[in-house]
C-alpha cells in the first residue's frame, strides 16, 4: 500500500514538473499569449441604468496589463487633462483593448496624439443596449456636462446581443469541479492557451456564430439597427455628430467576407448616419493574424490598434 502511494506521489510530481516546464517553455518562445482576466473590482453595476461599468480612479488587471480609470470612470491615458475638443468612443471590449496596454489602444494612441481628448466608458461585455444607455446617461439625463462634440461608436458583429442568444454557442462553459480546473488552467497557464489555439480555429467559430445573426428580418439585427437609429436621433437633437466604425474579425480577413458590415452599412445610411468599414484598411495588411491577439479572432493587438488609430486619424 505504501509503495503504491509512493508511485502515485512519484508520477504527480513528474506530471506537475513536466507540466510547469512546458509552462516556462511557452512563456520564453512565445509570449504574446495573454492570460485570460479583468480585475471584478474594477466593475460596478447601474452606472448607466441598468448597464454595469468602471470605477472612478481605479487600478486593476486586464488581461495581463495594468488598467487605471479616471474621476469618470473612463479609461486614463497618458494625456488626460486636456481642454478642446472631446469626443466619446463608445464599444466593447475591443475599445477597451483588453490585452494591450491602455496607451497602445487605437484610443490610447489617438488621445495621446492630442489630436482630441478621447472619453471612452468602453467595457467588456458591452453591446448595442449599453450603447443607448450610456448616451441617455451622459447626453440626456447629464445634459451632456461633458461638453462633448462627437460619438464614435465602433461596431463588432457580436454587438447583436449581450448573451449568447443560442444554446450552439461557441464559448466554452466551465462548470463543476472540471470547470473550476479548466477556469483555473486558462487564468493562469499561457500552455492552455497554446494547445487550444493550436487544435482549434476558434476565430472561424466565433465568426460563424454572429454571422447567423445578419440576415434582413432577424429580430437582433433588426433591434440593433434600430438602438444605433435611437442613439443618432439623440445626438442630432444635441448637436453632438456621431460616426459608426465596423470593425472585422480576423477570419473575416482572412478569407474576405464583409456581408454582415455590408448589411448593416446599407441599413444605417437610410438613416443619413455616417459609417465607416475598417476592414477594407485591414485588408492591406498582408498577416491577418498579427492584427490580433494571440489565438483571438476578434481583439486587436498593439499592431492592429496601430493601425486602426491611423485610419481614424486619416
Amino acid at each position: 500500500m505504501k509503495k503504491a502511494f509512493t508511485i502515485v506521489i512519484v508520477n504527480i510530481t513528474i506530471f506537475v514538473a513536466l507540466l510547469c516546464f512546458l509552462e516556462l517553455l511557452i512563456r520564453i518562445f512565445v509570449p504574446e499569449i495573454n492570460l485570460s482576466g479583468l480585475d471584478k473590482h474594477l466593475l460596478k453595476d447601474n452606472v448607466y441604468y441598468t448597464s454595469r461599468g468602471m470605477i472612478a480612479n481605479a487600478s486593476g488587471s486586464n488581461y495581463g496589463y495594468t488598467f487605471k480609470t479616471d474621476s469618470n470612470g473612463f479609461a486614463r491615458y497618458h494625456h488626460s487633462n486636456k481642454t478642446g475638443k472631446r469626443t466619446l468612443y463608445i464599444g466593447d471590449s475591443v475599445t477597451m483593448g483588453i490585452g494591450v496596454e491602455e496607451d497602445s489602444t487605437f484610443a490610447g494612441i489617438i488621445n495621446n496624439k492630442q489630436q482630441y481628448q478621447v472619453f471612452n466608458p468602453s467595457l467588456i461585455g458591452y453591446a448595442r443596449q449599453d450603447y443607448l444607455n450610456i448616451i441617455n446617461k451622459l447626453v440626456v439625463e447629464q445634459k451632456n456636462n461633458l461638453e462633448i462634440s462627437g460619438v464614435n461608436l465602433f461596431w463588432c458583429l457580436n454587438d447583436v446581443y449581450n448573451f449568447y442568444p443560442e444554446n450552439t454557442s461557441p464559448e466554452i462553459k466551465y462548470t463543476g469541479i472540471t470547470g473550476s480546473v479548466l477556469s483555473f488552467f486558462k487564468n493562469n497557464f499561457k500552455l492552455f492557451q497554446f494547445i487550444k489555439n493550436t487544435f482549434t480555429d476558434r476565430p472561424k467559430s466565433y465568426y460563424l456564430y454572429d454571422e447567423q445573426f445578419y440576415k434582413p428580418g432577424n429580430k437582433l439585427f433588426n433591434e440593433s439597427v434600430s438602438d444605433i437609429v435611437k442613439i443618432s436621433e439623440i445626438l442630432k437633437e444635441a448637436k453632438i455628430t456621431f460616426r459608426v466604425y465596423l470593425l472585422p474579425y480576423e477570419y473575416q480577413l482572412r478569407k474576405g467576407i464583409c456581408k454582415p458590415q455590408l448589411l448593416l452599412s446599407d441599413s444605417l445610411k437610410a438613416y443619413n448616419i455616417r459609417i465607416y468599414d475598417v476592414a477594407s484598411f485591414l485588408a492591406k495588411q498582408k498577416d491577418y493574424q498579427d492584427l490580433y491577439l494571440y489565438g483571438d479572432g476578434i481583439h486587436f493587438s498593439k499592431k492592429g490598434h496601430r493601425l486602426i488609430a491611423e485610419y481614424l486619424s486619416r
